[in-house]
């Protein structure tokens, strides 16, 4: 989750939704009574008689209930303020992935504020690299774009003798200081743009994320992120993350060691504060939410660390084929 803006004081706060995890915050931070600002669509009719039809509008709701589903969370409430005359009334906001809202609290209680800490602590750093003839540059992608400089060097005609010499040269001394500023920022995921042929060449020479980007320079780094390599880079992050986990577990599983699995396994590990990581599925959710958020509001109390898998991805069928919901813990029970 990124915080856009925050005001305790006044007890705004505007942020934009990045996973279906920040969901599963903003449920246990969004409170009846609470007001929240986001654009969704609403059927309006102009004149008496005729169909309504869907548009985008900006809505302010007081929440009444708050309901998360796998992909989405639902805010029911009376509106308070719309962008156009769609009436008073009750509107279901559904905040995705993407969304950006407001929330405006008459107090930010301790509790609230960590949660929000917590998911904006998970949002992973990229530095991003432009590549094109003779020059690279890098910037850092967090909670905005930090530009971090630029490495360059001349290059002789095409046709001149040393021209592949010197771009063979430029290349390795540039991924070379790529690596260096990696490990000076702390930085695991490192994205290279290549303008022109040079992808394929990179490739050879790094075995980092290497993606085609129409120009160089400043421009090449924006290009990185409008055309959604990050969240790609991401996704795939994600995925690589939650295979781990299940292989972790199933070699839990196959020692007899710290793992848990079903819903009674998993409560009774909960109830001796031994769930380290709770891997659930968004199908097991779809079945049973009311007792999915129970199960994941648990293992947060207790200071654990919730997972939601894909069940269209091998991870998630995995799980789903131990009943939809397992643990790693810290201990065995």
């Amino acid at each position: 989750m990124k915080v856009l803006f925050k005001d305790f004081k006044s007890g705004e706060v505007k942020v934009r939704v990045e996973g279906r995890e920040d969901l599963w915050y903003l449920s246990r931070v969004i409170k009846k009574g609470d007001l929240v600002w986001g654009r969704s669509s609403r059927k309006v009719k102009k004149e008496e008689g005729q169909e309504g039809m869907r548009r985008p509008v900006s809505v302010e709701v007081r929440v009444e209930k708050v309901t998360l589903h796998p992909n989405f969370l639902k805010l029911l409430g009376r509106i308070e303020e719309a962008s156009q005359e769609i009436g008073k009334g009750y509107h279901s906001l559904n905040v995705s992935p993407g969304d950006v809202i407001r929330i405006k609290k008459e107090k930010w209680g301790e509790h609230e504020r960590r949660l929000l800490r917590d998911a904006e602590t998970r949002y992973e750093r990229v530095l991003l690299v432009s590549v094109d003839y003779g020059a690279m540059d890098m910037a850092l992608l967090s909670r905005g774009m930090e530009y971090l400089g630029e490495f360059r060097a001349s290059f002789p005609p095409k046709h001149d003798p040393s021209y592949e010499q010197v771009k063979e040269k430029f290349l390795r001394e540039a991924l070379k200081r790529v690596e260096e500023v990696a490990k000076e920022k702390g930085v695991k995921h490192v994205l290279i743009g290549c303008a022109g042929f040079l992808s394929d060449e990179v490739r050879e020479l790094t075995g980092r994320k290497v993606v085609k980007i129409s120009y160089g320079g400043k421009n090449g780094l924006n290009e990185i992120v409008r055309r959604g390599y990050v969240e790609r880079l991401l996704r795939e992050d994600k995925l690589s993350k939650d295979t781990k986990l299940v292989d972790q577990l199933l070699e839990e599983i196959a020692k007899e060691g710290k793992y848990a699995y079903g819903v009674e396994e998993v409560r009774k590990a909960l109830g001796y504060g031994a769930v380290e990581v709770l891997l659930i599925t968004d199908g097991f959710m779809r079945k049973d939410m009311g007792l999915s958020d129970e199960l994941m509001r648990e293992t947060e109390e207790k200071k654990g660390k919730v997972v939601i898998l894909d069940s269209s991805s091998e991870p998630g069928r995995k799980v789903d084929g131990l009943g939809g919901v397992a643990a790693l813990l810290r201990f065995k029970v």
